[in-house]
């Protein structure tokens, strides 16, 4: 009897171990703070709390917390807020003086403000879960805009 009960602990633990990997894989992943950063090949995206239901104008605060410029021209940062059907455009960032910048730790770096008033009232129709992306968009479609980086240092919602 006592030999029967440790054949059977490996094939316990196999599938402990089965269930364990399959729950891993379903389950859903953390942002990753590659998630953040925005380069010409990929969009930054940041999950969004719930904004708040108020009566008046709702405002989207986004901070850049880094910034790395191509090596010719400028880049406008694309900044959307999405849900699982579609994306809406609320406005763009340029970063002046077109110069490489960092924000030190305790340090708020660069901020937007946009109102997303009418982009909310859109997306609420869709429901589901809102996320910020941003991408990189040439401003001189001519010139290539190889080695721009943009980090996405936090955004949040602001009501009246």
């Amino acid at each position: 009897m006592v030999e029967t009960m440790f054949a059977r602990a490996p094939r316990r633990a196999v599938a402990a171990f089965a269930l364990a990997v399959l729950m891993a894989m379903f389950a859903p992943s953390a942002p990753r703070a590659a998630d953040r950063v925005a380069t010409p090949g990929e969009t930054a995206v940041v999950p969004l709390p719930a904004p708040p239901r108020s009566g008046g104008a709702v405002y989207l605060d986004l901070r850049i917390s880094a910034y790395t410029p191509p090596a010719r021209g400028s880049v406008d940062g694309v900044v959307a807020l999405a849900n699982s059907k579609r994306e809406i455009e609320i406005g763009r960032v340029t970063i002046f003086p077109n110069q490489a910048f960092a924000a030190k730790d305790g340090e708020p770096g660069r901020s937007f403000r946009f109102n997303v008033t009418s982009a909310l009232a859109a997306l609420f129709v869709d429901g589901g879960p809102l996320e910020l992306r941003v991408r990189l968009a040439p401003i001189d479609p001519k010139l290539p805009i190889e080695g721009a980086r943009m980090t996405i240092g936090g955004a949040e919602f602001r009501g009246p």
